[in-house]
């Protein structure tokens, strides 16, 4: 067998699209192979149905969901396999809570554990590890997009359009994340700058369809919810050369690109370009519509080059193709069916705009360590319009710093001490990095609360600082006997700069402890292996 996976390694070579994927008992191994499959020879619906016809003969017929590590398909390994048998033996053990997954456990376990492990099993997770460009981003959508979909159950209600069902809505929250999270580096023109937590929550739901009575219909999505942790801030003020900001400071000034290919009508009714052609009206009102934000964000006698939170590493553009006009486009349509009304898009857009301009304000000398705002400055009239702020406030807020003194029945004192000009651009720094950052987390909290599978979708939810709703899943909970979740956690990319950051250093030493886990893993399981064959282990 693991002859058979080394020359499927090989193989790789020859250009065959499965070479790249081997495994070791559960673990699935992947070599990215840096150029797309257009012609859907390896992720096209052809190969899905493969997988999810191979799942299906072999969970009808007992094979699969019992969690073993021998997946005994004719099939070559795949993503696809991996995500076919989590969400099989999550599903068999929704069924067959009664069975005793206690004989599967190491002879170390105590029976005291037995009981808890019955409940802990049906839950399933999936680890997305590897160095930076090794395609987990790629992967982790791989894996949610086969959950959906095998899932995905026929609309009974008129009111819950196909665009607007929790499979697709999940699956939308992606260029969301991409635009705002990741950037390109020197090894990867798409890496994920920070960690992403994501739990598909799955739930019995009996259909009264008389051509499809199988239990695996009854299982559906019912929600799902996102937490991340570690943006990479640093990389808001300070880019390597080769690398670029995050794509969405980019993708920006594709507003100055005239009509967009999503518009919407007086009816917040979706339309593609190539719909509404000929329809000079409508084009019309979406150039003066781009016209207008481009003006009100203050882009219209600007470039790229023009603003220093993206100019100084002199990269502008991404190596794999993708064009930044198509992933903004991406990004509207994805905000639409996340429910962002066209206000909060525009808000969201002019918070980014904001941040742009912040780059460029600067300060003058007033003695020896007092600063002060240039207020001639034209980016920093922007900078405050479209924060909703004063100069005045900024200029307070920036050059001077609070001291609180006295306490108790003479009361407080405050007195306002003078920042200097190296300290005052420190302070601007921090600005546009806590500015980003809650807005980052304000995205996660929204997409949280239209994918959670709840009535509460107008965005009030409670992040707490991680991103994650605190509503999430609570109406499948509720509402549902049976319930089980698949958990996707994908871990940055170990990488190593000529500087690296406080937050590279946590990434990195986070990915170590994980390779440390998967050699622990690995060992663990072949000693096992050589237990059940009478071998001895030494």
């Amino acid at each position: 067998r693991y002859q058979n996976s080394y020359d499927e390694f090989i193989s790789l070579q020859n250009n065959n699209a499965c070479g790249i994927y081997t495994d070791t008992g559960p673990i699935l191994l992947a070599v990215n192979p840096f150029k797309s499959d257009d012609k859907g020879i390896l992720y096209g619906k052809e190969t899905k149905e493969k997988y999810r016809d191979e799942g299906e003969r072999r969970w009808q017929r007992g094979e699969s969901g019992d969690g073993d590590q021998e997946n005994g398909s004719s099939l070559p390994p795949h993503v696809y396999a991996v995500a076919d048998r989590t969400f099989r033996t999550m599903v068999t053990r929704m069924y067959h809570k009664d069975f005793d997954y206690s004989c599967k456990r190491s002879q170390h376990s105590t029976p005291n554990d037995n009981q808890q492990t019955k409940r802990e099993k049906t839950n399933q997770s999936v680890l997305v590890s590897g160095e930076s460009g090794a395609g987990k981003t790629v992967t982790t959508k791989l894996l949610m997009g086969y959950l959906a979909e095998l899932s995905e159950r026929p609309q009974e209600n008129t009111k819950l359009s196909v665009n607007m069902s929790i499979e697709r809505r999940v699956l939308e929250s992606n260029p969301i994340m991409e635009s705002f999270g990741n950037a390109r580096t020197v090894r990867n023109d798409n890496s994920s700058r920070f960690g992403k937590y994501i739990e598909m929550n799955f739930s019995s739901t009996p259909f009264s369809s008389p051509t499809n009575q199988t239990e695996e219909a009854k299982i559906s999505l019912v929600g799902a919810s996102v937490e991340t942790y570690l943006l990479e801030k640093v990389r808001l003020v300070h880019q390597s050369i080769g690398e670029r900001n995050y794509h969405i400071f980019y993708e920006l000034f594709s507003l100055k690109r005239g009509v967009d290919s999503y518009v919407q009508d007086g009816n917040d009714n979706i339309h593609d370009k190539v719909e509404i052609e000929g329809n000079d009206e409508t084009s019309q009102i979406a150039n003066e519509s781009n016209a207008s934000l481009v003006d009100k964000f203050g882009l219209l006698n600007y470039d790229m080059e023009d603003f220093r939170m993206i100019s100084n590493s002199d990269t502008y553009d991404r190596r794999d193709g993708v064009s930044d006009f198509d992933t903004f486009r991406d990004l509207k349509r994805a905000m639409n069916i996340m429910g962002f009304t066209k206000p909060e898009q525009n808000a969201v857009l002019g918070v980014t705009a904001a941040l742009l301009h912040a780059s460029n304000v600067t300060f003058h000398e007033i003695g020896e360590v007092e600063c002060a705002l240039d207020m001639d400055n034209p980016h920093l009239s922007y900078l405050v319009d479209l924060l909703g702020i004063t100069k005045e406030d900024l200029n307070k807020a920036l050059c001077y710093y609070e001291i609180v003194v006295g306490r108790g029945a003479s009361g407080e004192e405050n007195h306002f001490r003078e920042l200097s000009q190296s300290q005052a651009e420190k302070g601007v720094e921090a600005l546009i990095k806590a500015t980003y950052g809650a807005l980052f987390q304000y995205l996660v909290g929204r997409i949280n609360a239209s994918i959670s599978g709840s009535d509460t979708t107008d965005g009030n939810v409670s992040n707490r600082g991680h991103g994650k709703s605190s509503n999430v899943g609570r109406k499948s909970r509720d509402s549902n006997k049976k319930e089980a979740s698949i958990g996707i956690l994908d871990i940055f990319g170990f990488e190593s700069f000529e500087v690296n950051s406080f937050e590279q250093l946590c990434i990195n030493y986070c990915n170590e402890a994980l390779q440390q886990q998967f050699n622990r893993f690995v060992l663990r399981n072949e000693q096992e292996e050589y237990h059940r064959e009478g071998i001895s282990w030494s």
